[in-house]
């Protein structure tokens, strides 16, 4: 794969390809990003998604399965180890996503099932109303898949002597770590967490302890659909569906986007996070008079924590169709 600076190939990707009797094409919007890391230093780093395993139109739809047009293997593409979603590209629901349940799925198959409770859902599963839509299927982010992405690579021990990888779940930030087995742990418990889901939309928080920088990079296509993203109500980590800066008012952070009075951003400034408070007409930082509702808080390669009064869910345009 041509590694081509995704910052550029952004600007790149709204030039027709080919030109040619009033016809214009489009080739995929295809890059990489960089990001280092110094021994000693924390990062939030935005979760890269998966290509496509199957690119397909829905044929048939369910309350609970999807049928895909042209495919008659699709268990052979999977396994029962990696969890997999399916992500709508049009209609109604374009970027929505589902998590589908593998078990029991054979090789010889064009259906698969829809996790409907899945944890990772975007919104209640269409049914019926997806036949016609076009829709990609991804094998998730995971611990598993994440250390392969970084150079030198993570350094395994224990809790207190390996890098870092912190998930934020119910309020806090939980580290994990590969012991010197390779396998993905927690303090605190024996269970492998390996297949532990980073769903699109997330970040996590890095911390390199070993005695040198290493390198995270996200390889792969730029989405060009929606990005469905649902902000809850208390404290969460969100990064961006696509591989630009957002400020708050390019995320449309503000009354009519369903942003309230005292919701805040914080932003990861060295070890700490600096708050960032919403009054409902502009957004603030202590000790500074300045509107920061033009600043980009969120960097493309990065994530934030969100303070919400109450949940809302959006969808992000594709840069390419703006």
């Amino acid at each position: 794969m041509k590694k081509t600076n995704l910052f550029a190939i952004l600007t790149l990707a709204v030039t027709p390809a080919f030109l040619h009797a009033q016809t214009t094409n489009y080739s995929s919007v295809v890059g990489y990003q960089t990001k280092t890391v110094n021994t000693g230093a924390l990062s939030v780093i935005s979760i890269p998604f998966a290509d496509a395993v199957v690119t397909s139109q829905v044929s048939a739809a369910t309350s609970n399965t999807i049928t895909l047009q042209g495919q008659t293997a699709l268990g052979s593409l999977f396994n029962s180890t990696d969890p997999v979603y399916v992500e709508i590209t049009n209609g109604s629901s374009e970027g929505e996503r589902f998590d589908i349940s593998l078990s029991g799925i054979t090789s010889a198959t064009d259906t698969l099932s829809i996790n409907t409770t899945g944890a990772n859902n975007t919104s209640s599963f269409p049914g019926a109303s997806l036949v016609g839509a076009s829709v990609v299927v991804r094998k998730h982010t995971t611990l598993n898949s994440l250390k392969s992405m970084f150079s030198p690579a993570l350094k395994t021990g224990t809790v207190s002597t390996a890098d870092l990888i912190y998930i934020f779940a119910s309020g806090s930030w939980t580290p994990y770590f590969l012991n010197g087995s390779s396998i993905w742990s927690r303090s605190g418990s024996l269970a492998n967490f390996n297949n532990t889901v980073i769903p699109p939309g997330s970040a996590v928080m890095f911390k390199r302890v070993d005695s040198t920088s290493s390198t995270f990079t996200a390889i792969g296509t730029v989405r060009g659909n929606k990005f469905a993203k649902n902000y809850k109500a208390g404290l969460g980590v969100y990064a961006p569906g696509f591989p630009i800066a957002y400020s708050p008012s390019s995320m449309g952070a503000n009354v009519a986007g369903g942003w309230a009075s005292g919701d805040v951003i914080y932003v990861l400034s060295g070890a700490t996070f600096t708050p960032y408070t919403f009054n409902g007409t502009n957004w603030k930082r202590s000790g500074s008079l300045a509107n920061f509702d033009t600043t980009q808080l969120l960097a493309s390669d990065a994530g934030i924590l969100v303070k919400k009064g109450t949940q809302i869910s959006v969808l992000e345009t594709a840069p390419t169709n703006n």
